[in-house]
């Protein structure tokens, strides 16, 4: 089939190639000095596997030219491009979130944006091991990228169709159970209470924190004599909230406040502790001394798991107790709850 005039051309190229079909288009013509006659100027848009590829590609690039130079920017480049911009206007608990989310690309880090297909993507979410709601936020990172991609004429618009494609699959066959920490490895916390990483432990077990929430608390947020943590930026809306400071754990609180720094807990430089660092250099260390006493090898989510169980064993409403963790109140009966003063959840929590 011979293609129109001025459409562009594909050639199939000689040897034995991963990507024969090279697809190119005149973009104008020069003079040969040599020979004084026209030549024409072509550009590269790409190389194909398939001729049906190279023909979609074309049709493409038709009927939305964009940047082929900026075309071949890899995975990582736009990356870096985009997370620039857009850190700017983020918290620091949520650029935590979009790096741990980029890690889970790595596989196409060097590979040109471009080109990466649906089947692509679908590999890396069926293959992730995660749960629904972390691969919703990695097709929410992919979809930001694809936005600024399309500002900057690296892609086509079309191209973004492929992220509402993506299936993400219902449940984890990898899930990771978390499993409460029995009252003898509480018992044993206690023990050693006077370390600062397990009053880090002992101050996430009773207070329901996620580990982002407890990391980016700043010390304005603690209000000592109200035994309080306002909790300004949190994954959920509902995890906007305000925490209450039992009373087994108020001491802790205030040596931490006695410390330099910005916030709440801090690493030896006084900066904010990322997730990846502080399952590394704090989490970690911790249950592996522990384990010799017989502690299990605990996830950090298994403190907030623990809150729960704690105060449901205490026989605390779980209204009470989706207002201290911040869960979502679904019904009209909950949400008469939504505005509980500090003294009651007080109470609540003093009960474990």
């Amino acid at each position: 089939m011979k293609l129109p005039n001025g459409y562009g051309n594909i050639t199939k190229l000689s040897g034995r190639r991963r990507k024969p079909w090279r697809v190119r288009k005149t973009i104008g013509w020069e003079i040969v000095p040599e020979t004084e006659k026209l030549r024409q100027k072509y550009i590269n848009i790409g190389y194909y596997a398939t001729k049906s590829e190279a023909l979609a590609a074309l049709a493409a690039y038709n009927q939305n030219p964009y940047d082929v130079d900026a075309a071949k920017t890899t995975f990582s480049e736009l990356y870096e491009l985009w997370s620039e911009q857009h850190f700017q206007k983020i918290s620091e608990s949520n650029i935590v979130g979009v790096k741990s989310a980029y890690k889970i690309y790595e596989s196409t880090y060097n590979r040109k944006f471009a080109e990466l297909k649906l089947s692509d993507y679908q590999y890396i979410f069926d293959n992730s091991g995660k749960n629904a709601p972390m691969l919703k936020k990695l097709r929410t990172v992919l979809n930001l990228m694809y936005d600024y991609a399309i500002k900057h004429e690296i892609v086509p618009e079309s191209k973004k169709n492929i992220i509402a494609a993506i299936d993400i699959k219902s449940g984890n066959p990898n899930k990771i159970e978390h499993t409460a920490f029995s009252k003898t490895e509480i018992d044993l916390l206690w023990k050693y209470s006077n370390d600062r990483l397990v009053q880090m432990a002992l101050m996430l077990i009773y207070g329901g924190y996620r580990i982002s929430e407890f990391c980016g608390i700043e010390k304005e947020q603690v209000k000592l004599n109200e035994q309080s943590v306002n909790i300004l930026d949190s994954k959920t809306s509902n995890g906007i909230r305000v925490v209450p400071i039992a009373d087994k754990v108020l001491p802790f609180y205030k040596s931490f406040m006695q410390e330099e720094g910005k916030y709440l807990v801090s690493n030896t430089k006084r900066q904010i502790i990322n997730y990846e660092n502080y399952y590394r250099r704090y989490w970690n260390p911790l249950m592996n001394n522990l384990s010799k006493e017989g502690m299990s090898k605990h996830r950090v989510h298994d403190t907030r798991h623990t809150t729960i169980t704690l105060l449901t064993e205490a026989g605390v409403d779980e209204r009470f107790i989706a207002k201290i963790v911040g869960h979502s109140q679904r019904s009209l009966a909950q949400k008469v709850y939504s505005h509980v003063s500090n003294e009651v959840l007080l109470s609540e929590i003093n009960k474990i």
